[in-house]
């Protein structure tokens, strides 16, 4: 199996899939708690007082292979949680996570997916965070942060040198 297929058959097997997000100005409204580099928001995942929310912060950040992913695209960093007033987040379409039912790809070929509830939220412009929000949906050990009930994918991706990724 080639790099495409191999990640074709992971986002099927993957309890995440992608999606965009248009903020609305409720979203601006609120304070989220996120994952930062250097300071600088990442993403976020949900409401401040959410503890859900923070779980899957307090689970990616101890995850040495989200570490390892985001190293792997933007060089070594300092990754922390924070709480992030949505109202200095930009105005743009954002690059998004939902939950989908494991073994069903649902997410169309656009990515604009109409009412799906969304775990997560890269705050950078989506042509620069899409490789990273992928692995995110095909790395086990990072989907189960999401979802730890989640059952194991079927192949497990290693990333070896540090350099952005680019999957087609």
């Amino acid at each position: 199996m080639d790099q495409k297929q191999i990640t074709v058959s992971l986002l099927k097997e993957s309890i995440l899939a992608l999606s965009y997000y248009d903020p609305s100005d409720d979203f601006y409204n609120e304070k989220s708690v996120g994952i930062a580099i250097n300071g600088k928001p990442l993403l976020v995942l949900g409401p401040c007082d959410d503890a859900k929310s923070n779980s899957i912060a307090d689970r990616l950040l101890k995850c040495t292979d989200f570490v390892d992913a985001v190293e792997y695209q933007y060089g070594q960093v300092i990754l922390t949680k924070v709480v992030v007033s949505n109202a200095d987040i930009g105005k743009h379409q954002m690059l998004g996570l939902h939950e989908s039912k494991q073994g069903v790809m649902d997410s169309p070929n656009d990515l604009r997916v109409k009412g799906a509830v969304l775990e997560a939220i890269f705050v950078p412009d989506p042509k620069s965070i899409s490789s990273l929000a992928l692995h995110c949906c095909i790395q086990t050990n990072i989907m189960k942060c999401f979802h730890p009930e989640a059952n194991r994918l079927s192949y497990t991706l290693e990333l070896k040198e540090s350099k952005a990724v680019s999957y087609s």
